[in-house]
C-alpha cells in the first residue's frame, strides 16, 4: 500500500491570501444564488488579482466554477417552479455555442491576457449600465416579438 503525503507550507501572507480568496468565493456563490449573476464578473478579478492565477487559466476556471455553482444554485428555483424549460433550452444552447466558440478564439496566440482583461473591463460596465437602465425601457418578448413592460 502506497501512502502519499503532501506537505503544504504557507507563509502568513500566502495564508491570508488563501483565506481571503475563500471568503470571496463564498461571497461569489452567495451572489450567484441570490441574484443569478455575478459569477464571472466577480470570480475572474478575484482569481487574477487576489489569488494570482494567470488570466488565461482564470478564464477557463471561471467557466467550470460558475457552471457548477449555477447548477447547484438552480435546484431551489427548480423545486419552486421558477424555470421555463423551453426558454432555458433555447437560451442555454445558444449561450453554450457562443461560449465554446469564444473559448476557442481565446486560445489563439493573438488573444493576449491583456486584451482579455481590457475587454472584460469594457463589457462589465456596459452590462451594468444596461441592467440599471432596464426599468426605464420597453423590451421585446423574445418569443412573441411583442413589447413588454
Amino acid at each position: 500500500m502506497t501512502v502519499i503525503v503532501v506537505s503544504v507550507s504557507l507563509n502568513l501572507g500566502e495564508l491570508m491570501i488563501c483565506v481571503l480568496g475563500h471568503l470571496l468565493a463564498i461571497a461569489i456563490g452567495a451572489s450567484l444564488g441570490l441574484l443569478g449573476s455575478g459569477g464571472s464578473v466577480l470570480a475572474l478579478p478575484m482569481l487574477v488579482c487576489v489569488m494570482g492565477i494567470p488570466t488565461k487559466s482564470a478564464v477557463a476556471m471561471t467557466l467550470i466554477v460558475v457552471g457548477l455553482v449555477s447548477l447547484v444554485g438552480v435546484i431551489p428555483h427548480w423545486r419552486r417552479g421558477n424555470l421555463n424549460g423551453s426558454k432555458v433550452i433555447v437560451f442555454g444552447s445558444t449561450t453554450m455555442l457562443g461560449s465554446y466558440l469564444e473559448a476557442r478564439l481565446a486560445t489563439q496566440p493573438g488573444i493576449t491576457s491583456a486584451f482579455q482583461m481590457t475587454l472584460f473591463g469594457v463589457v462589465v460596465p456596459l452590462a451594468a449600465g444596461l441592467m440599471i437602465c432596464r426599468g426605464t425601457k420597453l423590451y421585446v418578448d423574445f418569443y412573441t416579438c411583442s413589447h413588454i413592460g
